[in-house]
């Protein structure tokens, strides 16, 4: 090592001296290699880093496509979902229909009958008050006649009026007695 010593600033007569024979001196040869080894180190730093970059922003573009695919897959098993919630609502509405339709025209004889009896005054009816139509496949009806007699028609019509007169009076009547004794 050579030591050399080199002289510095004098201020106010002080003189002030730097020894140089600590540090090393580098030959120059090294000095490029190393700095090439520096610069080689850093690009490969670089590299490095902007290749986990890229990775990252590989991985995040990739769970952003599966994202999307799942919610599209999602959406498509809810769509199929409520297409068959729909269907099915149509056929429960139809069903719906056909037995509000059934149970609006069903028909129950006794409740007729009553009604007729108690609410209009009517008589039940007679076999002799049925006439019978019979009908052939042309579409053509013919009536069988009633075989009574005309004072046996006039009889029974008199009895049928004589009958609903006196039940059209005895009910308000029969009514009125239930209220008095209650």
């Amino acid at each position: 090592m050579n030591e050399k010593v080199h002289r510095g600033y004098i201020a106010d007569q002080v003189s002030v001296a730097y020894d140089l024979s600590t540090f090393d001196v580098i030959p120059q040869q090294n000095s490029n290699a190393k700095l090439l080894t520096a610069v080689s180190v850093r690009r490969t730093e670089k590299h490095v880093r902007s290749m986990l970059v890229s990775i990252a922003q590989c991985v995040f573009v990739i769970s952003m496509l599966c994202g999307i695919l799942m919610s599209a897959a999602k959406l498509n098993e809810v769509t199929a979902l409520e297409a068959r919630a729909k269907r099915e609502n149509g056929q429960l509405l139809v069903e719906q229909k056909r037995l509000q339709t059934l149970y609006d025209t069903r028909i129950d004889l006794k409740e007729i009958e009553r009604v007729a009896v108690e609410e209009m005054f009517m008589q039940p009816i007679e076999k002799e008050q049925i006439v019978y139509i019979e009908t052939a496949k042309r579409d053509v009806g013919t009536v069988i006649a009633d075989n009574r007699s005309l004072s046996q028609r006039v009889t029974s019509l008199l009895n049928d009026s004589t009958a609903r007169i006196t039940s059209a009076v005895a009910s308000p009547l029969s009514a009125i007695r239930t209220k008095s004794k209650n």
